[in-house]
């Protein structure tokens, strides 16, 4: 299948039918629409200087012209580069010098953080790309590469520090048809867009799978507690039969939400309810599926490999199961039960600090997932566990060894283990055990590491449990043995 033709075809089909929806002031868009506009805005960046491969950073939140800034970095070759500007001065800084962008678009949301830069790039308010006479653009269809870079995406990785994933256009397209292809998404769909629009799962899974099937997309702001008050009503004036959730949201909407009518809603009309990014405990699911009268199908995929695996709407989800593998993906495993994802859909590489381009020694033909797992005789992938100690906080990876070694430089402990400690709505909490050092006491301690990690750490990797030992467990080797203290923590929590 020719992806790239096939948007084509799909902007072409469905030309006169609505593409995006902004559910704040209710302005519809049609395909038409969105392809001018994002023809106009690429054509305003060429006008001013820019050119195929440059690489634009975006500064904004959730917004209906976001899903158009995309399309108008793969109708022009552009590099889209999205950053959220809710995260901290410093971590907003380091993430536009490792990216090295050409431009970079604000909001008036945003605007402020144009002092953070050098002048040398340009910036851009994206309310100065849009006017009113872009409707009259005259276009034709699109052509590009698939081997041309369309994104880089950030991830803490195991270090703490983020980095910069690089995909292609045939990486996403092709991953996002495949999806689309397995499920049975078609133009029939209406999605309601929640997730943030500057992480993978906001791009790939709810602008570039909507737009190749042909649907609606209704966009909101990013969700919270305060949305999940009234999360349904939005979902029911809409119409809206397809969802992407994350664990920490169906936790939170159970929590919170008390609309009389949802239930009657969702299980007439909610057609498909993908949850990902972070494991769904099986009580959450039940108590979700319970409650609403839907099924919930669980997926599993990383920012390097995108979407591997899903439950299928027509089949009854095995308990456990994060789903069978899509078509281009071959799953491998090693002698510790390792999972290997092997395929087409994977990054370019990391980019590198210093060229700012794709380190392609950080890629190989199989993707070294650090999870334990197993395929079942019907091609079931089980996740069983994992090999990396990553923290996973509402679906946001953290690194222990980027948290203990900004902790550790306290004199007040001797020694310390950043683990994840288990939390019914994100899943998991930064929990920090640690031996005191003498001289000190535990309430000195824990109010000065506190204070380091408000000022050091970012709000998501703070932790929120702090615990005196006498001893960290260790192995023969002076190892500390996280699993142990993990053990130790639950009997004294």
């Amino acid at each position: 299948m020719n992806v790239i033709q096939h948007l084509n075809d799909v902007f072409r089909q469905q030309s006169s039918i609505t593409c995006l929806i902004d559910s704040i002031d209710g302005r519809h868009f049609t395909y038409a629409t969105v392809y001018n506009m994002a023809h106009y805005m690429g054509k305003r960046l060429i006008d001013n200087g820019a050119c195929s491969g440059n690489r634009i950073a975006i500064l904004c939140n959730n917004r209906v012209e976001y899903p158009i800034l995309y399309l108008m970095c793969l109708i022009y070759r552009f590099v889209a580069v999205p950053i959220n500007p809710a995260q901290s001065d410093p971590t907003i800084i380091a993430l536009v010098e490792l990216s090295n962008p050409d431009f970079l678009i604000c909001e008036n949301a945003t605007l402020s953080l144009k002092d953070l830069f050098p002048p040398k790039i340009p910036f851009w308010s994206i309310d100065n790309l849009i006017m009113d006479d872009m409707y009259d653009v005259n276009t034709k269809s699109f052509d590009t590469d698939y081997t041309v870079p369309l994104s880089i995406t950030f991830t803490s990785g195991t270090t703490g520090m983020p980095k910069g994933v690089v995909h292609t256009v045939g990486s996403l397209l092709g991953n996002a048809f495949a999806f689309n292809e397995f499920v049975g998404l078609n133009e029939t769909c209406v999605f309601y867009h929640v997730l943030p629009m500057s992480y993978m799962a906001g791009f790939l899974n709810m602008i570039l799978s909507p737009l190749m099937s042909g649907g609606i997309l209704v966009i909101t702001n990013g969700f919270s507690p305060l949305m999940a008050l009234n999360f349904w009503q939005p979902i029911i004036d809409y119409n809206v039969n397809t969802l992407w959730l994350v664990p920490t949201m169906l936790a939170t909407v159970l929590k919170i939400d008390r609309h009389p009518f949802a239930r009657n809603y969702t299980s007439d009309n909610l057609k498909y309810l993908f949850v990902g990014t972070a494991p769904l405990p099986p009580s959450l699911r039940l108590d979700f599926e319970t409650r609403y009268g839907v099924t919930v199908m669980e997926s599993f995929g990383l920012s390097e490999t995108l979407i591997t695996t899903v439950q299928h709407p027509i089949h009854a989800p095995l308990a456990g199961s994060v789903g069978q593998p899509l078509r281009g993906i071959r799953l491998q495993f090693g002698s510790d039960d390792e999972l290997y994802i092997c395929g087409d859909y994977h990054m370019q590489g990391y980019l590198d600090r210093d060229t700012h381009q794709p380190d392609y020694t950080t890629i190989s033909p199989c993707y070294e997932t650090g999870d334990l797992a197993r395929l079942d005789e019907t091609g079931n992938l089980f996740i069983t566990g994992r090999k990396k100690d990553l923290i996973i906080h509402g679906g946001v990876n953290i690194s222990p060894s980027w948290i203990e070694d900004v902790l550790g430089r306290y004199d007040g402990v001797v020694a310390m283990a950043v683990v994840g400690s288990p939390h019914d709505v994100y899943g998991e909490t930064v929990a920090v055990v640690y031996e005191l050092a003498p001289g000190y006491t535990t309430e000195q301690v824990e109010s000065d590491l506190r204070i380091i990690a408000n000022e050091q750490l970012e709000s998501y990797a703070r932790p929120t449990l702090y615990r005196h030992i006498h001893e960290l467990p260790r192995s023969s080797t002076g190892k500390i043995k996280k699993g142990d203290i993990k053990e130790w923590l639950r009997a004294h929590t």
